[in-house]
């Protein structure tokens, strides 16, 4: 009897343990649609520039249609890469993350100091059981397997990847004052398909060539001065459901 008691008692315990450090992986089932954000890094705060934010784009976003975008940086440059997985492969991203152990990670991973310009990152996939998000805070100990996993996600999680080239968007102009640098860019006085960075203070629909000029001009330097009839300034160019903001966004 003792004997069974004691190996009841280890066993039990065992299967607290077991329970305690694995969690249980959600249904790994999601929605669809083009619009659906399944899976999206991003980080945020920090000492940035004023209007940083008007042109950013996540890191990597992955859509519940299979769609994918991801950034590639060369210095102050940055591609805008776009690629596709079916739905199979899209399962395979997501079996992925949660062998890494993702649905089991701590919701938040703060740092032990303070840090007053560092910047907070999330990590987030939307099943259709739920949202789970991961914070890591500057200079937090992630938890292991995050580094290898970010790594691989923001290089397009193996997707085959082209030049994210797009049709249609919304262009601002910010009037600002001339550096020493030359501009960018000299836009014609008469605008380009018609459309003048004197008339976009307020965001423009823009398409065809005004817009591809200009979303070439933000992503060499999304501080890049471009010059008007003798004024500079410098541009926003928003695409919905690619950069974090655009003017009809919810």
């Amino acid at each position: 009897m003792r004997i069974h008691l004691i190996l009841f008692t280890c066993l039990s315990g065992a299967a607290l343990a077991c329970s305690t450090l694995i969690s249980p992986v959600p249904t790994l089932e999601w929605d669809t649609s083009t619009h659906h954000r399944l899976i999206e890094y991003a980080c945020y705060g920090g000492l940035v520039p004023t209007g940083y934010y008007d042109n950013n784009i996540p890191p990597v976003r992955i859509r519940g249609d299979g769609s994918v975008l991801w950034l590639v940086y060369e210095g102050a440059e940055r591609r805008v890469m776009e690629g596709a997985f079916t739905q199979d492969e899209l399962q395979a991203v997501v079996t992925r993350m949660a062998d890494a152990g993702f649905f089991g990670w701590k919701d938040s991973y703060e740092s032990t100091e303070i840090i007053y310009d560092g910047s907070d990152c999330r990590l987030s996939v939307a099943l259709a059981s739920g949202e789970k998000t991961v914070w890591v805070r500057t200079a937090a100990e992630p938890p292991a397997g995050y580094a290898e996993l970010l790594t691989w996600l923001r290089t397009g999680a193996g997707a085959e990847g082209h030049d994210f080239v797009p049709t249609h968007g919304w262009l601002r102009a910010i009037p600002v004052d001339a550096t020493d640098t030359p501009p960018a860019l000299v836009w014609p006085d008469e605008g380009i398909e018609g459309i003048r960075l004197s008339d976009a203070g307020e965001a423009l629909p823009v398409s065809g060539e005004a817009l591809a000029t200009a979303w070439r001009i933000v992503n060499s330097d999304r501080y890049a001065q471009v010059e008007q009839a003798g004024r500079r300034y410098t541009l926003v160019v928003q695409i919905e459901d690619v950069t974090d903001l655009w003017p009809t966004s919810p």
